[in-house]
């Protein structure tokens, strides 16, 4: 940071993996200034020196790029949910794609990337909201979103990324606790009622569930809550219980105040229940993209076996089934394999079967036994990737194809990697699937062939 230029100009060049602007000072050094994209041309206010890199903000916008465009929520700076709201959609897709293609290129996998498969209308597609609650200054009752890399509540009732009808339950919750005086939960104190809500919404059904995530087993007044949100159309309301300090969000226990303690969301052909814990992907839209996808590459004949690691609650292994001559899940958590036993069985799904455990130990016990086969292997894991025991296990496996779902390009080149230099598969194709505009994430499926 020089004392002579308190307020260096730059050209951004890129963004980085979290979609803040990448910018280098005269000396070299690489500076980071959120809600700046490339080609903007800015004036900079030095916030932070870093071992090895500087952070700051725009101070004025001197030269705009090409691809700005004015962000349509007031909120975008100050919230740290949507990164590239300022940036124009077909500019995501293609910094989208160049995000995979230069995270393949860093493991020397120089690859034809697809265009990315955007959304006609990338607004209003989160089907789950979880919100915090808080005060104003004023003593008002306020649901929002937590600054970046903070826990300052950002009053927000009208997010574009959410659907308008969980804007209004919002805004009727809020009533609801402020006119009752219903106190708010505070980590500092560990004391207060109400700590989060969260509404799920079913694109598919129209179905709406909201759970208040509660310290506590008992909402006063909360008949008249149930009306007004029955007014709404909602078919699911509950407490979720969490008494527990710290900044967890849900509780195990649920307490139902109205209807069953599950809506239902249709993707494709198939029906899932969806409950305050279970985990679906937000945006509805492009889950049915997403897998349908995985559905071309796999290219079934209603043969094969198939093998999903990484299972969840199922519902890509439930989507492959009725391709398939068997499909099997593996998953780590007890509760995400029963509620995909639930939903083979909601779906009248009989040749798919589903396992606890970690993939690397119980796959090589089911594959010992007569007549066991792996032709084709799906993983979705979470953005830290595989664990290269499941890597080494799937290579033992020698599956015709691999498809591999990934929310990190980072860790997918990686993992792409270890198969293909092994020298047992090849990288066929690679498919983007945008499944969060405004966002700086991106989901991918690569199709690999022995």
């Amino acid at each position: 940071m020089t004392s002579h230029n308190p307020w260096p100009i730059v050209t951004i060049t890129n963004l980085t993996t979290a979609g803040e602007g990448l910018a280098y000072l005269a000396d070299g050094r690489p500076l980071i200034v959120k809600g700046a994209i490339p080609k903007d041309q800015v004036e900079v206010q030095l916030l932070k020196r870093g071992p090895k890199q500087d952070i700051g903000r725009i101070r004025r916008l001197l030269v705009p790029s090409p691809d700005r465009c004015d962000p349509p929520c007031p909120l975008a700076e100050k919230c740290g949910a949507c990164q590239l709201m300022m940036m124009r959609y077909e500019a995501q897709l293609k910094w989208k794609r160049d995000q995979v293609m230069a995270a393949l290129e860093k493991y020397d996998l120089s690859l034809p990337v697809a265009s990315v498969l955007g959304m006609k209308n990338p607004w209003h597609y989160r089907n789950k909201t979880l919100l915090p609650l808080g005060y104003t200054a004023g003593g008002h009752y306020v649901a929002g979103f937590y600054g970046e890399r903070s826990h300052r509540l950002i009053a927000q009732d009208n997010c574009l990324l959410s659907t308008p009808k969980a804007a209004k339950i919002v805004k009727t919750i809020l009533a609801f606790l402020e006119k009752g005086q219903i106190s708010l939960y505070s980590e500092q104190t560990g004391r207060g009622l109400v700590r989060h809500l969260l509404i799920r919404e079913a694109r598919g059904s129209g179905e709406v569930l909201v759970s208040l995530i509660v310290n506590g087993r008992r909402l006063p007044q909360s008949e008249r809550l149930v009306a007004a949100l029955k007014a709404l159309g909602v078919r699911s309301i509950s407490l979720c219980v969490n008494t527990a300090k710290g900044n967890a969000v849900l509780g195990q226990e649920l307490i139902p105040l109205y209807g069953p303690l599950y809506i239902e969301e249709k993707i494709g052909a198939l029906n899932f229940r969806l409950g305050p814990r279970s985990f679906f992907q937000i945006n509805g839209e492009q889950t049915e993209v997403l897998y349908q996808v995985v559905v071309d590459f796999a290219e079934l004949s209603g043969r094969e076996t198939v093998w999903d690691l990484y299972c969840g609650t199922g519902t890509i292994a439930l989507f492959l089934a009725r391709y398939a001559k068997a499909v099997l899940g593996v998953e780590i958590i007890g509760e995400a394999t029963e509620n995909a036993r639930q939903n083979a069985r909601l779906n009248n799904i009989l040749n798919a079967d589903f396992y606890v455990g970690k993939a690397e130990e119980v796959v090589p016990k089911i594959l010992d036994k007569p007549g066991a086969a792996a032709d084709v292997v799906v993983v979705d894991p979470p953005r830290k990737g595989c664990d290269q025991g499941l890597l080494a296990t799937i290579c033992q496996m020698a599956p015709a194809k691999i498809i591999y779902v990934s929310c990190n390009p980072l860790t997918l080149a990686r993992d792409l990697a270890f198969l293909h230099l092994n020298g047992l598969y090849q990288i066929k194709k690679v498919q983007p699937v945008d499944m969060f505009p405004m966002t700086s994430h991106v989901e991918t499926v690569c199709l690999l062939s022995k």
